[in-house]
């Protein structure tokens, strides 16, 4: 079950002698109870100023409510430090849809003041024949059709996620030297600030932005006697050029025994990377075991020894990893609602939603189950909220959502 290659990674690890016993979500493959560890045995090859690092590290860590030092000084936290100049940089925004772009208006609206040059899109459609009917691209001159690879909720989004990268990249939107970043949406996305505030603030940095579940739904598992933990992310993530070249060669798709690759790379495997299956992994209860929530940190960065509770990763966006929190932690670019209890930004900003009982209302709140919440109205109060909120984006928007005032309050 375990291949290596060789690569040449720069962190040093205190390997934990803890062995675990592993057990199996439901939709994983059975193993052997005997089993109670996994051996590796077989080998084989597998500067930007100073004060943009200031700026990109304050909008980390679990979202604290108070406003972050940057704010607090009046630095350019979540803005474009001008709007009038957009560098040489790209932002590719890449959908993840069925068969319909919601809310095209508010889209075509967004990118409408965009420099000509700033920005590529590209639709991984799931039905192409209801895009064509639904007329996304006849609507949407520019926005580029990937040729579709077959999903299956839960078991396998990643791999349409992976075609989009490559498709991205192979585009060579960005001028020599040009920062580029890759930002993934699905189709009941909206973004809450306008262009230029999301394309100067998502080009601040060369660093990949994951938003982090707690770590009591991360996964664990002994490996050549080594402890290490599968960190759970929430699926809308931002990668760099770096990150994206990483993920798009690196991800094979799953197969029908639900297998993927979890990359270790660190500690012991530095140097000779070694990859195993989730099927070696401990799933807490109340953690779900879809592959798109786990495949992106489990490429780019591989399942990670806790080396005494705080890790610090190369082009990671959100400062170190604590790598015990019971809070979300990392740079939440897209607002989803789950639970009151993971990020106080995101509840905040819910609560907002929630309380205003006139004018919008949501599925759930405070706390969703199978799915995250889905906006099913919101007022004018609500949309200051949004726009007013750390976040670029926010899901769910339900597809029927009237919202008349959305682009002279939002994308103003």
């Amino acid at each position: 079950m375990l291949c290596r290659t060789s690569t040449t990674l720069l962190t040093t690890a205190l390997i934990l002698g803890i062995t675990v016993r592993h057990c199996n979500a439901a939709f994983l493959v059975a193993k052997p109870k005997s089993q109670s560890s996994i051996t590796v045995s077989d080998k084989g090859p597998p500067d930007k100023p100073a004060s943009w690092n200031a700026v990109a590290n304050t909008s980390v860590t679990n979202h604290s409510l108070e406003a972050p030092a940057a704010i607090r000084n009046n630095m350019p936290l979540l803005h474009a430090v001008n709007r009038s100049t957009f560098g040489n940089g790209v932002v590719h925004f890449l959908f993840l849809i069925n068969d319909n772009l919601h809310h095209q208006e508010i889209w075509k609206k967004f990118f409408s003041d965009a420099p000509q040059g700033s920005w590529k899109v590209f639709i991984h459609c799931k039905d192409p024949n209801g895009c064509a009917r639904n007329r996304v691209f006849e609507n949407n001159p520019g926005f580029v059709q990937v040729s579709t690879t077959p999903t299956w909720y839960c078991h396998d989004l990643v791999t349409a996620m992976a075609h989009l990268t490559s498709t991205a990249l192979q585009a060579g939107a960005a001028s020599y030297g040009g920062r580029e970043k890759f930002v993934f949406l699905s189709e009941s996305t909206l973004p809450t600030k306008p262009f230029s505030e999301i394309h100067g603030t998502l080009l601040l940095d060369d660093a990949s932005d994951f938003c982090l579940f707690p770590a009591d739904q991360w996964g664990t598992a002994s490996i050549d006697g080594s402890f290490v933990k599968l960190i759970k992310h929430h699926q809308w993530v931002v990668l760099s050029r770096q990150h994206a070249e990483l993920f798009a060669k690196d991800w094979i798709s799953v197969n029908e025994q639900s297998q993927w690759r979890i990359w270790l790379k660190t500690g012991k495997w530095q140097g000779h990377d070694t990859y195993v299956y989730p099927q070696n992994f401990y799933y807490p209860p109340s953690a779900n075991t879809c592959t798109d929530e786990w495949a992106f940190m489990a490429t780019i960065f591989g399942a990670l020894e806790p080396m005494g509770g705080a890790r610090q990763l190369d082009h990671y966006g959100g400062g170190h990893i604590d790598m015990n929190t019971h809070t979300t932690q990392g740079r939440c670019r897209t607002w989803t609602y789950w639970d009151n209890s993971w990020d106080p930004a995101a509840t905040a900003l819910a609560s907002q939603i929630a309380n205003d009982f006139y004018g919008s209302s949501m599925s759930c709140f405070p706390k969703c189950h199978a799915r995250p919440a889905t906006l099913e109205k919101v007022s004018s109060s609500s949309l200051h909220a949004l726009r007013r909120s750390p976040f670029l984006f926010a899901r769910k928007f339900n597809p029927n959502i009237w919202m008349p005032n959305f682009a002279a309050i939002v994308l103003t």
